[in-house]
């Protein structure tokens, strides 16, 4: 062989490995891609049963309550935000995270009844990818009813290097289920624990959630009435 065929020989291999690297990631993109549609079309099919099973309502019956929804743990192992670079390429993400508690207006489109510079300060965590939360967020409904809520938290990487980058916008939707109201705190048991939906879905960042509804007394309700809303650790 000669030193012209050798030579494109190796060219011809060189060119070979760099299209099988490259259909490797965008395979692996692909892959990463769909599964995370799949992910999101179960989770909002389970959502969707559970909401078919709420039972709704009675007037005269639980028309003062309080509604509590708790998050428990943000998920994002690898770190990254919305456009898929890393939070930090020294050390983890530094969440911090605003959230709304929306009852009047929960299914129109994000950010929903109030823009984000309104959003309440909720949680934030130093060099912790994937913190535990464990915060509570409340809002009395007075003298009416309620049929689906919307926990809305919007997640960024608080680090002052990364000029507050979007980790991902989160929607906590459940129906209130009024045949599961508690009639006190010490006997309201919290849902099982269910994953928001995430807004953007670039990143496979997850945030869990739970919540309950307890009975509350009239007084409870105070002049703000039902736009009280009270954040607990």
């Amino acid at each position: 062989m000669t030193s012209y065929h050798r030579y494109s020989a190796l060219i011809t291999l060189f060119l070979v490995s760099i299209g099988i690297s490259w259909c490797k990631g965008v395979y692996s993109q692909y892959r990463a891609n769909h599964d995370m549609h799949v992910y999101v079309v179960e989770l909002q099919q389970r959502q969707e049963v559970a909401t078919q099973e709420a039972q709704a309502h009675t007037p005269g019956e639980h028309d003062f309550i309080r509604v509590e929804v708790e998050l428990v743990q943000l998920l994002n192992p690898e770190g990254l935000l919305a456009n898929g670079q890393k939070c930090d390429n020294s050390g983890q993400c530094d969440p911090r995270i605003t959230v709304h508690l929306d009852t009047d207006r929960p299914l129109t489109v994000w950010p929903g009844a109030k823009p984000l510079e309104e959003f309440q300060d909720f949680f934030s965590a130093s060099n912790q990818n994937s913190p535990i939360i464990n915060k509570n967020v409340s809002r009395n409904i007075c003298g009416g009813s309620v049929n689906k809520v919307n926990l809305r938290a919007h997640v960024v990487d608080s680090d002052v290097l990364s000029s507050g980058g979007v980790i991902d916008d989160f929607e906590c939707i459940f129906e209130a289920d009024y045949g599961k109201v508690a009639s006190s705190p010490s006997s309201a048991e919290w849902s099982a624990t269910r994953d928001c939906r995430p807004r953007l879905q670039n990143n496979q960042a997850r945030l869990q959630f739970r919540y309950r509804l307890v009975d509350i007394a009239r007084s409870d309700c105070g002049v703000m009435g039902a736009m009280q809303t009270q954040i607990r650790s």
